[in-house]
């Protein structure tokens, strides 16, 4: 069986920061692959993890407001 860990980050912050060197630790430790998945429109990751450019719609999308976050069905 394998584990897969994905998540979406935002800039660099130090909660987010603890919580990529937990899922890294539990990379090392249980053999979990970790993607850090992207709006397709974005070219930067902030975290030595593999990154996924694949997210095509926002919160943006439906609402309104001023941050930018994964729209998931």
């Amino acid at each position: 069986m394998k584990i897969l860990i994905g998540t979406n980050t935002y800039k660099k912050y130090k909660r987010q920061d603890i919580a990529i060197d937990s899922y890294v630790h539990l990379s090392n430790k249980y053999n979990c692959d970790i993607v850090d998945v992207q709006f397709v429109d974005e070219n930067s990751s902030n975290y030595e993890i593999r990154t996924e450019h694949v997210l095509e719609r926002s919160s943006l999308d439906v609402t309104s407001g001023d941050k930018k976050l994964p729209f998931v069905n």
